[in-house]
């Protein structure tokens, strides 16, 4: 034992689990008041086209008009002359449904303000988010971000933030993103 070990401070003795807990609160007030609406983008859903019959070895659409199709009316219910290409799926036979997740988030456009870096500071079409850990899954697998009305693609891996070292303290997602828009 150094003679110094006398003056450091006790390990977790005042980072109590009051003291975590007053700090998410906070966080979280400060997200849910002064936080923007973020959209993520997701990887699109496909499906089979239920407007035609396709190739079962291929996947395909075979250009003939299903008239089995479960959608009585709508956009996935065009009907079409046989030998011409689906309306619906442009002849692929797959539908892409486009996916959008709506979070709240703290919003910082211009993160040169914080020494976040080493190589000096960020320029000025970078972001700065801070999610609640619920927008975990949605950040990571996300595409593109919205926000403000500008389109950003993510610049770094989403990485969990808290007030401690345990798993059960990372109570929030930060994420840089680049504008491209």
């Amino acid at each position: 034992m150094a003679k110094d070990d006398a003056i450091l401070p006790v390990p977790g003795r005042y980072l109590t689990a009051t003291l975590k807990q007053q700090y998410q609160n906070a966080i979280s007030q400060i997200i849910a008041d002064m936080g923007r609406e973020v959209t993520l983008h997701l990887p699109p859903t496909e499906s089979g086209c239920p407007n035609c019959k396709f190739i079962s070895m291929g996947g395909r659409s075979q250009n003939v008009y299903n008239a089995s199709n479960p959608f009585p009316a709508g956009p996935y219910n065009r009907q079409f002359p046989n030998g011409v290409r689906c309306s619906v799926c442009n002849g692929e036979h797959v539908i892409k449904t486009v996916k959008t997740a709506i979070w709240r988030a703290t919003v910082v456009k211009r993160p040169e303000d914080y020494e976040y870096t080493e190589g000096g500071p960020l320029p000025e079409n970078v972001a700065l988010t801070k999610f609640r850990t619920e927008a975990w899954d949605d950040v990571c697998n996300c595409v593109r971000a919205t926000i403000d009305g500008l389109d950003y693609d993510r610049l770094s891996e989403p990485y969990k933030r808290g007030m401690g070292n345990e798993a059960d303290d990372l109570k929030f997602v930060e994420c840089f993103w680049k504008r491209v828009t």
